[in-house]
Order: structure tokens, then sequence, then C-alpha cells
């Protein structure tokens, strides 16, 4: 994990290889934990989508990351499943 900085605020990003993922603070202490062998839970990817729109993450930025559209993170925000 790394830190960079813009505008003086301190992002946290994961280094997938690929691409650079920003995240929540409950994901990282998540992230931690499991590491360290101190969790056992490991969420889903509508929970993390859920999890990313809960700390402010825009839809766009969000369908961006995971590849979906907006209205497909919208259907899995609000519980759809269709």
């Amino acid at each position: 994990m790394i830190c960079i900085a813009v505008s003086s605020v301190c992002k946290p990003v994961v280094l997938t290889g690929v691409q650079l993922i920003r995240l929540s603070l409950p994901e990282i202490i998540g992230w931690y934990m499991e590491l360290r062998g101190l969790l056992q839970f490991k969420p889903n990817r509508n929970q993390i989508i859920r999890m990313r729109y809960t700390n402010g993450a825009t839809l766009t930025d969000i369908a961006n990351d995971f590849k979906l559209s907006p209205q497909r993170v919208f259907q899995i925000i609000k519980y759809r499943n269709h």
C-alpha cells in the first residue's frame, strides 16, 4: 500500500499490478486485519461497492473501478438484483 498526496490530503491506494484502487478506511482496516489473519470475513463485490458509496465515492467512480455502468452500481446500492 502506498500513499499519494493530493492537495495535502493523503489517499491510500493499493497497487494491483494493473491499476490503482482507492480504498476507504473500513476497506483498509479489513484488508490489514485479513492480511494479519485477524479477520475471517471477506466482503464481496457488492458489499465493497456499498461501503465505498457510503464513504462518499460517486456512482461514476465506483462504476469505472469495477467496470460496471453507473445504473448497475445504483441497483447494487439499492439492493436490486435485476
